[in-house]
């Protein structure tokens, strides 16, 4: 039996538990010779090659009941319920399908990218700060921060800002490109910051730039 016909077989077996489904386990049209256990057959034999074909049969008991009885009889309420019980299971299944087949889609596209991750750039995350070593300790102070600030304004030469951005870089990979041209100082960690005021230093001795006290203790 094929996946289609087997969803239609869950379908009538669910509904043939409902006590209403006994009328019509045998024809009510003689002519006919149609009835529930002749759908299911014809279910089991992969006669049904779309659900509306199963439901024009469903369609074809149910006419028979307004055919054979009374329209205020209890066959025709029954037919009018046993279509909607079809549809109500039909449409329960379906939907429930269709969450299977999308979580199945999801696990597969979670086991696929456990087994080949895509490449994902080194150093994705940088802090320069040592993890073994207490966080406390190597971040920068206020008074580094002031100092740093003091100091970047002689340095504005592309020559210059090349340089910072490779020190950058070196201490904290990612940081520069990621941020862009302007870079928050408050990302920066204090191996960095230190690693720049010694080079703001050595540059503006070598200049002949008068140089602030407090960088002398870098």
């Amino acid at each position: 039996m094929n996946e289609a016909n087997k969803l239609l077989l869950t379908v009538l077996r669910r509904v043939q538990r409902h006590p209403i489904s006994r009328i019509f386990n045998t024809p009510l049209d003689p002519t006919t010779a149609l009835d529930l256990t002749v759908i299911e057959n014809r279910i089991i034999q992969n006669m049904y090659r779309s659900s509306s074909e199963f439901m024009a049969d469903i369609d074809r008991i149910c006419q028979s009941a307004h055919m054979q009885f009374e329209r205020t009889s209890q066959h025709v309420a029954a037919a009018a319920h046993l279509r909607y019980l079809i549809q109500k299971e039909m449409k329960v299944l379906l939907n429930s399908r269709d969450w299977c087949e999308e979580v199945y889609r999801i696990r597969s596209k979670i086991k696929s990218l456990i087994e080949k991750p895509p490449k994902m750039p080194p150093n994705i995350f940088s802090t320069g700060i040592d993890p073994s070593q207490p966080a406390a300790k190597q971040l920068p102070s206020d008074e580094s921060l002031k100092r740093f600030m003091s100091m970047v304004h002689h340095f504005t030469s592309t020559e210059d800002l090349e340089a910072i951005s490779q020190i950058i870089d070196l201490y904290q990979p990612g940081l520069v490109s990621k941020d862009g041209p302007q870079i928050d100082v408050r990302k920066l960690s204090k191996p960095t910051i230190d690693a720049l005021l010694r080079f703001m230093k050595k540059q503006m001795l070598a200049r002949g730039q008068s140089v602030p006290e407090s960088a002398f203790d870098v």
